[in-house]
Order: structure tokens, then C-alpha cells, then sequence
């Protein structure tokens, strides 16, 4: 059955409850490594010192570890909900019939400017060279 210890408030310390126990009711040494590790940071120790516990410590043999006893778990304290932020509004998709017919129009006004309204100026007649 997995089951774990109730901690306060504390974002780091509730790892803790989800870490597991074995069938015999003892945590697992990388799970008391943890556990451990995790009292020194909530607790204020100096980074160095976590460093030292968890690189320099000398590694446990298998002799069991003993039974932590359960500390009796503080009512807990309500956590302040989250104020929802807002979700920006989608801009508004355009149908890809409509883009196609904006590119048409624009298309058909461009070819009735140049070549409509604007139309090309005819050359001029060529000079007649008269020889005096």
C-alpha cells in the first residue's frame, strides 16, 4: 500500500508525500536520500552543505534503515487560488473563398488601370526628314 507523510504547506517538502514505500513498510534508500535532502533545503541550509550531503556522504550498506515515525500532520492551510488569467481572443479566421475573391478584384482593378484608363501612349509618328 503506498502511503507517505503529510507535510505543511511547503511546495518541496510535498514531493515527500509521493514518494513510495516498499511492502515492508520502510522507505527505500534513494527515497530516504531524498526525504533527507529535502529537510536540509527547506530547513535554510547553505547550498554548499546540501552539496556535501549528497556528493561527499558515504554511501549506506545494506543494513536496514530504521522506521521513521510519523509526525502528526498540522491542519492544512488553504492555499490562495489562482486568479485565472485571461485568454487572448482569437482573431477572427477569414475564409480562404473570400481571400481568393479579395485577390481576384484586386487583379481585375490593376489590369483595368494599365490598360484601360491608363492606355498607353501610341508612338510618336516618325520624322520625315526632308533634305534641303
Amino acid at each position: 500500500m503506498a502511503s507517505g507523510y503529510m507535510f505543511s504547506g511547503d511546495s518541496l517538502r510535498f514531493l515527500a508525500v509521493i514518494l513510495p514505500y516498499d511492502s515492508t513498510g520502510k522507505l527505500d534508500e534513494a527515497c530516504s536520500k531524498v526525504l533527507s535532502l529535502l529537510d536540509l533545503i527547506v530547513e535554510g541550509t547553505s547550498l554548499d552543505e546540501v552539496k556535501t550531503q549528497l556528493i561527499g556522504a558515504p554511501t549506506p550498506t545494506a543494513t536496514p534503515t530504521p522506521t521513521p515515525t510519523p509526525t502528526p500532520t498540522p491542519t492544512p492551510t488553504p492555499t490562495p487560488t489562482p486568479t485565472p488569467t485571461p485568454t487572448p481572443t482569437p482573431a477572427p479566421s477569414v475564409p480562404t473563398e473570400l481571400l481568393i475573391v479579395i485577390v481576384v478584384v484586386v487583379v481585375i482593378i490593376i489590369v483595368v488601370y494599365f490598360f484601360v484608363i491608363k492606355k498607353p501612349k501610341p508612338p510618336p509618328p516618325p520624322a520625315s526628314s526632308k533634305g534641303t
